[in-house]
């Protein structure tokens, strides 16, 4: 699940984690596996640990921008240690390079502020594209991946003809 916490209060997803922890309502040991930029999941919430420490694992792009994937449990801890207020310190890394993002886009960026301008709906429908795509990408028959994605962008109905 990508953003678990994108549409949730930090007690919420701590509740819900906890759903999947307890063996009364997970009998069957199912795993829920998520990405989250709340720190507070990484400490205490009411007083109880929301996550463990060895199912929290980070992610961070390497120099050649490949994302590397590594465990909380490969650092040493102290058991009284606040590991929500030591991730937003960067101490654990997996902390956004903001410098390269501004550069990247900062063509873009200038050219809105000049000229008021943006290319916002073109990036938009892109990502549409990309997005329907890979919905589209087990389809065998490439016309059928080409309607899917013609439908995805536009909202409309494609008449197919009759074979």
């Amino acid at each position: 699940m990508d953003e678990l916490d994108s549409s949730l209060h930090p007690f919420v997803s701590a509740q819900l984690l906890k759903l999947f922890r307890d063996p009364a309502t997970d009998p069957g040991g199912a795993r829920l596996v998520f990405s989250s930029r709340d720190a507070t999941l990484l400490g205490r919430i009411q007083g109880e640990e929301v996550l463990h420490r060895d199912h929290i694992w980070f992610t961070e792009k390497n120099e050649c921008g490949v994302t590397e994937l590594f465990p909380l449990s490969e650092f040493k801890l102290r058991q009284d240690e606040h590991r929500d207020r030591r991730c937003l310190a960067g101490r654990y890394g997996a902390v956004p390079i903001i410098n390269e993002t501004i550069d990247a886009w900062w063509p873009e960026a200038l050219a809105f502020i000049t000229t008021g301008i943006t290319n916002a709906r073109t990036e938009g429908t892109d990502r549409l594209i990309k997005d329907a795509a890979r919905v589209a990408f087990g389809f065998r028959n490439l016309d059928d991946q080409r309607r899917r994605v013609r439908l995805a962008c536009t909202h409309q109905t494609i008449n197919v003809p009759a074979a």
